[in-house]
């Protein structure tokens, strides 16, 4: 109710609408080992928490594949700093929870929510969330509408349920992460139901021979009837020869079984140069045998100072090189691979005094 000179809430009032709008509020003590729970936490798959738990009971009801995502929830931070995790509990719908630190190692606090529900013009009134149903309504009309977009979603799975749901095709480009580049056939392999519509494949399936394929299911490929979809060198006979031998060796159990053993040397040997050359490497990114390293040093320096040590590295956005070595790639030339970016790196290392 209002005073003349201020709001006064009604707590019951405020905690009902909260549960008739399938949000719930949280406060996370550390302290006290105490995660406090109101508003809609039954009906978000957290009544075993409600009204308050342990943290190893929040760690037991979340699904093994995102306790790493309820670790930083419960990490102490910075006063101020912002907490937007995604957690699927068992037997429960993904929610997303959003909060932030009030005070260092004491308190944070935020709201859950249902995944499906999104900011957008038409919000509800309490929680300013979209409800799943008119988000899926707004992005079809995007997703039919002339132009190009931008549309940025967490993960793969969720970008092909969203796909299902708007009646759009899927379309993956996997000219250079795919063909067993990290560690799978496919790259979106690595999700657990994310097949595309069409992918588009190139480079590794010639093996260095001018040759790529548009691969589509099915249901995506009914409208391309005989002559409606052509190129003039498509099909060209010495190219699907190629194609069809670099296949048989990209699709070998052991190619892909040594992709992912030289994945865990590199990943293992270029953690520890980020360690030993912390002013010059910031960054180790990628998947498999598509590395790449974000530099402090100007990465074309670098990319120079490489070739001195007979090494070639790719070039990259946001100040990145890129390593893309052989699928077949020994653990000797890998070893002799990351004694020359070591090299390198002393090299940049030493430059920068003189630079500055």
């Amino acid at each position: 109710m209002a005073s003349a000179d201020r709001l006064v809430w009604d707590t019951t009032t405020v905690l009902e609408a909260l549960g008739a709008a399938d949000v719930a509020l949280w406060v996370w003590e550390p302290d006290r080992d105490r995660l406090r729970l109101s508003g809609a936490s039954r009906a978000l798959g957290l009544g075993p928490l409600a009204p308050e738990a342990a943290s190893a009971a929040v760690r037991a009801l979340v699904l093994p594949q995102d306790r790493a995502a309820v670790e930083d929830i419960l990490r102490v931070r910075e006063p101020g700093s912002e907490i937007a995790a995604r957690l699927r509990m068992r037997g429960a719908e993904p929610c997303l929870w959003r909060g932030v630190w009030l005070e260092e190692g004491l308190r944070a606090a935020g709201v859950v929510a249902r995944e499906m529900r999104f900011t957008a013009s038409e919000r509800d009134a309490l929680t300013g969330l979209l409800d799943r149903r008119s988000f899926i309504l707004r992005a079809r009309e995007m997703l039919t509408a002339p132009g190009g977009f931008e549309l940025a979603v967490a993960d793969l799975n969720r970008l092909r349920q969203l796909c299902n749901e708007t009646g759009t095709l899927l379309i993956y480009d996997e000219i250079q992460c795919g063909l067993g580049r990290t560690g799978k056939l496919f790259a979106y392999e690595w999700a657990s139901d994310a097949a595309p519509d069409i992918v588009c494949l190139a480079k590794a399936l010639g093996d260095g021979f001018p040759v790529g394929a548009c691969v589509a299911s099915a249901k995506a490929a009914k409208g391309m009837t005989v002559g409606s979809h052509g190129s003039t060198y498509g099909g060209n006979p010495l190219a699907m020869a190629v194609g069809l031998a670099s296949l048989e060796e990209l699709t070998k159990p052991e190619t892909l079984a040594n992709v992912r053993e030289i994945t865990g040397y590199f990943a293992q040997q270029l953690s520890g140069l980020k360690d030993r050359f912390p002013e010059v490497i910031d960054d180790i990114r990628g998947k498999g045998l598509l590395i790449g390293l974000k530099l402090k040093t100007p990465n074309r320096e670098f990319m120079a100072l490489a070739r001195d040590q007979k090494l070639l590295i790719a070039g990259g956005g946001d100040n990145c090189v890129r390593l893309l070595p052989s699928l077949l790639l020994t653990r000797e030339e890998a070893r002799e691979a990351v004694e020359k970016l070591e090299r390198a790196c002393e090299a940049a290392r030493a430059a920068a005094p003189a630079a500055a």
